[in-house]
């Protein structure tokens, strides 16, 4: 037997509902595309799932997004942010990442390991608990 699911979330349950999961071949289509212009409009306008008090240096060679800004997130998730210059930076990353990590889709500590945000891992683990989608986000439409 065959199913066919298309434009399935990531965290789809459906591979895990077969008796043996290595039966299940997966294939991620790239169709949407998220790329920050304005941080504090960006970071302002989303919910958070932890608190969070860090100072991130965005680098981004178009200017938009370059800067570094201290991301406060209280208790409801709710997030305050404001330019830092002076401030020394507690995680580095390009727009690119930041981009990523915004919408929730993929992990914070997963891009870490990869060279693309860089820092501490106590820093890496809290701005990751903050940035966590549940559920994890899905574009279910084609355009």
């Amino acid at each position: 037997d065959e199913v066919t699911a298309d434009l399935r979330p990531l965290d789809d349950a459906l591979p895990w509902l077969v008796a043996d999961p290595r039966g299940v071949t997966q294939e991620v289509h790239d169709h949407g595309w998220l790329r920050v212009l304005d941080v504090p409009a960006a970071l302002t306008a989303r919910t958070y799932a932890a608190p969070l008090d860090t100072v991130l240096r965005i680098e981004d060679p178009l200017g938009f997004a370059a800067g570094t800004w201290r991301l406060r997130v209280d208790a409801e998730g709710r997030a305050h942010i404001e330019e830092a210059p002076g401030a020394e930076a507690d995680l580095v990353l390009d727009v690119s990442a930041l981009s990523s990590i915004y919408a929730g889709s993929i992990r914070v500590a997963a891009l870490h390991g990869a060279g693309r945000i860089t820092g501490p891992v106590d820093a890496v683990e809290a701005l990751d608990r903050a940035f966590v989608a549940f559920p994890a986000p899905s574009l279910d439409i084609w355009y």
